[in-house]
Order: C-alpha cells, then structure tokens, then sequence
C-alpha cells in the first residue's frame, strides 16, 4: 500500500469521521475473529511490532463486548475496531479511506490508534493486572450513552499530538457533557460502596435461609427420596408413551406422529422446547422470518429458542423436510432431513452436516437442547425422514456434485453451500470476483473477509473456481485445472495459481483442496 503525503491533522480528521461509521455488530465480529485477527499482526512483517498492543487491544474489546470492562468510552472502542479492521482486511471495512490519496499505510493507521487510545489501554491493563475489579452501576457506558464523551474525546483528538498525554475522558464525563457539574468520584470507592449494598442482603438472605433449614423438620427429608423415584417413574412413562405413540399411531400423518412425540418435552411455561401448537404465534412468525424458513410458517413443528428474551429469533427450528438453526450474529443455515447425520454434542455445541449449532446457553438448557435434538432425530428414523436420496452419478447436476464433495468440510462462519449462501453475500461476491456465469449458478462461497461482505474469497460454479484475495485482481480457475489442486500451509495450488487463505484454518484449507480435487476429476 502507498503511504499518504497528508498531514497528520488530515489523517486525524478522516480518521475520526471513519470511527463513528464502526457499529456494535463490528465490534462483536472482531471479537469472534479475535485469533485471526491476532495471527495476521504474527504474520505480516510489517506489523509484527505492533504483536503485544494488538494482544492488548483485542483483549480490552472482548473485555468491553462482554460486558466484563465498561470504564472506557465507545468511541475508543469504536477507533481501535475500526483500525484493525482496516489493518486486517481494507476493502472490507473501509473501501474509500482517502479517495483522492488512496490507501494510507495501515501500519501508520492502527499507530495513529494507539496514540489516541493509550491511556485507555493503559488503564485497563491496570484493572486487568489487578484480577478485574467489579464496576458499578452508574460507571456503566453503552455505546448510545457515550455519545457526548465520544465527542468531548474527539475534540481532544484534533488537538496537537501531546494532547494523547491527557487524562482519559472519565465515564462520568457523560454526564458532565450533558450539562451535570458533578465530581468524579474515585472508581474504587464506587466499587466498594457497591459491594457493601450487594453483600448486606446477601448476608441477611443467608441467615433467613439457615433459620427456615434449621427449623425445616426431619420427616420432610424422608419424602425426598420418594419424590425423587415417582419423577423418574413418571419421566420413563412419559417416554414409553410418546415411543408408542410414534410406532403405532397409523391413522396420524407424520408430522401429527412428531408433535406427539416431542409433546412431553414442552413445560407448562414454555422455557426453551416448544412443540407443534404450543409454539406461540410471534415466536412462530419471528423464527420463520429470521431463519429463512422455506415452508410456510405453520408447518414449523418443533421450536428451541436460545433468546435471552424470548424472541424466537435464535435458535432451531424443524419442519417434515429440512432442520433449520440460527446462532446470534450468524447467518441462518438449513440443512434437508436427507443431510442430517448423526447429531452428538460437542461442548456445548451440536455439529450438523458441517456446520455447527451453539446455543450459548448454560449447561441444564444445553442438556435440555440435547435430550430434545436426541428425540427429534429418533422420531425422524422412524417416519422415515433421514431417509438419504438416491444417488445416480450419471445424473447428478454439477451443482450437486459441488455440494456433496463440500458435505464433510468443516464449514465455521467462513463457508456457505447452496441455500445457505447469503444472498447479500452471493451479489457482493458476484461483482467483485467478476463471475462470468449466472449469479444462481454458485454453489460454494468461501468468505475471505473480516466483516463478512464476502468481496474477498473464493466462489464455486459449474464451469470455473474464481477467487479474490486483498488489492488483487479476480483469478478465474477452469475445473480442468483443479484436479490437481494441493494444499501448502494456508495456500492452494491450482496449476499455476495459487490461492492464499486468511481466514481459514489450515485444517480448513487442506479439506477444501481435496473437496476441489474430488470435484475437478468429476467436472473436469
């Protein structure tokens, strides 16, 4: 990249004018980008001076986006996301940085960064050496909240450069910029203050708790045992009953024979398994809705909603012919009954067909998730729905063969088969990687980028493999070519092209190149 002949009160102004366009979502999918993002400042020469500030920075936006650290003004936040994002990936975040100049040197750019953000830095490395005190409530900032201290530190930023040794903007400065004349209170009292009026309920909470223990009676203690067994025995029953009702209701359609089936899972209040006509209507309307549901939206059978407040938005969702799920601030995937192998789960996540559904809940609402995919995928063995499709190798479609040579490759957030592709994302990659054929025509998206616009990557149609990778012209690849394909490190060698991958793992990279091998030998 050619570096800029603008002064740097220039650079100041456009960077400050570019931070506010870095929006909480970009922050949350830096944070789920973290590892990468820090393997690119391993790997570029040019940015390996910058390894520890970039460990440091990543660690105190994971730190703001959990909630976990909040004493530091979104506009920091926003300043320091918005130069790694143009570190990382450019194109994706800033397209026209300095339109009449051109692109400034980015490790000119994420220093810039660090001058203005250094004292905020440096404060949370402070509270992270300490163990992470708890903050309290009034010292608490949302993004929305801090728009006054994001411009009282803006104005500090157009200052001449040893305005960076300045005090960071205290979080109380919100309400100062809002016209309040109180005194910054010294965080430390704010916090022990806030302890004392945690910690007195608590005790007296305890000592209730010991008093009603104490004066509980013995013979209660014999009935638990008892209650227990009756639970269990009521819990076997229900099970037998639903069993038995799967195999012998014949007079019942299939999805009648599921609903049934599943019914005993749903509790009186709903929770997070809802089932058949128990599932409520907006709950029903805003799943359809943000999962790309293909059926129409009451033939949904089965519900999992992993919402903090009930939306229905995230999730799962099944109908008679396809599973569909959603993780939070993840594009909705469907995978057809036929595709649905085994579903074991891992962690606290349930791998599907490549993909992999996390609900990000705690460990008795994953139980709960994981009995109910249990009996989902049980009662859909006996309807006959897991039923895989004939296979005829002489008619499949190339966009078949694409598809199934891409089943087993671990897809992660990066790579997207045929409905599951995005359609913002199919368009974007259609015109930047100059595809010759139909846009309908792909099969496979690779998404190279850091935000997901998916302008760099890599696209699979009938006819050709094209790829795009940073300040890069578009390679268009013939399946001909392909068959040979190799895996090196993070690179794929098709011929004479060579394909270089940042955003995969390389355990990623070696299965794409025997997924495109596969192919080529069969469209070759």
């Amino acid at each position: 990249m050619a570096k800029t002949s603008v002064s740097d009160e220039e650079v100041r102004g456009e960077f400050d004018r570019r931070t506010k366009k870095v929006t909480e979502d970009d922050v949350q999918k830096l944070v789920e980008t973290e590892d990468k993002t820090k393997g690119f400042f391993q790997k570029v020469k040019r940015l390996k001076k910058f390894w520890d500030d970039a460990c440091n920075v990543t660690s105190m936006i994971r730190a703001y986006a959990s909630g976990e650290y909040r004493q530091v003004p979104w506009h920091t936040i926003a300043s320091l996301a918005g130069a790694l994002g143009y570190v990382v990936m450019p194109l994706d975040l800033i397209p026209d940085l300095l339109p009449a100049i051109g692109f400034m040197d980015d490790a000119s750019l994420f220093g810039v960064a660090l001058n203005f953000a250094r004292k905020d830095i440096d404060s949370f490395l402070c509270w992270k050496a300490g163990g992470g005190e708890e903050v309290g409530a009034d010292l608490l900032v949302s993004p929305s909240e801090a728009v006054s201290a994001g411009n009282a530190k803006e104005e500090r930023s157009d200052e001449a450069p040893a305005a960076a040794d300045e005090p960071a903007v205290p979080v109380k400065a919100v309400k100062a910029a809002k016209g309040s004349k109180m005194k910054v209170e010294e965080p430390k009292k704010k916090v022990e203050a806030t302890k004392k009026k945690v910690e007195e309920p608590k005790k007296k909470a305890g000592g209730r708790e010991k008093k009603a223990v104490a004066e509980k009676p013995t013979a209660s203690k014999k009935k638990v045992a008892p209650e227990k067994t009756a639970n269990k025995s009521d819990e076997s029953k229900k099970k037998d009953a639903a069993k038995k009702g799967a195999k012998g209701a014949k007079n019942l359609t299939g999805e009648q024979v599921f609903v049934n089936g599943m019914a005993d899972l749903q509790h009186e209040d709903g929770s997070i398994v809802y089932v058949g006509e128990g599932i409520p209507d907006a709950k029903r309307r805003a799943a359809h809705k943000s999962m790309n549901v293909a059926e129409p939206a009451d033939e949904i059978l089965l519900l999992l909603d992993t919402t903090a407040f009930g939306s229905g938005k995230d999730g799962f969702v099944a109908t008679s012919k396809a599973v569909y799920f959603k993780n939070m601030w993840e594009h909705p995937i469907r995978v057809a009954w036929s595709d649905v192998g085994t579903i074991e789960r891992a962690g606290k996540q349930f791998p599907i067909n490549g993909y992999s559904f996390n609900p990000q809940l705690g460990e008795d609402s994953t139980k709960e998730i994981d009995a109910a995919l249990q009996r989902m995928v049980a009662l859909a063995d006996e309807l006959g729905w897991r039923t895989a499709r004939p296979q005829d190798a002489a008619s499949a479609t190339p966009a078949q063969i694409i598809e199934d040579a891409f089943k087993d490759v671990e897809k992660g957030s990066e790579i997207f088969l045929g409905l599951n592709i995005p359609a913002k994302k199919k368009a974007n990659a259609f015109a930047s990687m100059k595809v010759k054929e139909d846009m309908s025509d792909i099969s496979v998206l690779i998404d190279e980028t850091v935000f997901g616009s998916a302008k760099e990557g890599m696209v699979l149609t009938s006819r050709a493999i094209y790829s795009k990778e940073s300040f890069c012209d578009p390679v268009r690849v013939t399946w001909k070519a392909v068959a040979s394909a190799k895996a090196t490190e993070k690179n794929i060698q098709m011929g004479k092209t060579t394909v270089s991958f940042v955003m995969l793992s390389k355990e990623q990279v070696e299965s794409v190149a025997s997924a495109l091998r596969a192919i080529g030998k069969k469209l070759a």
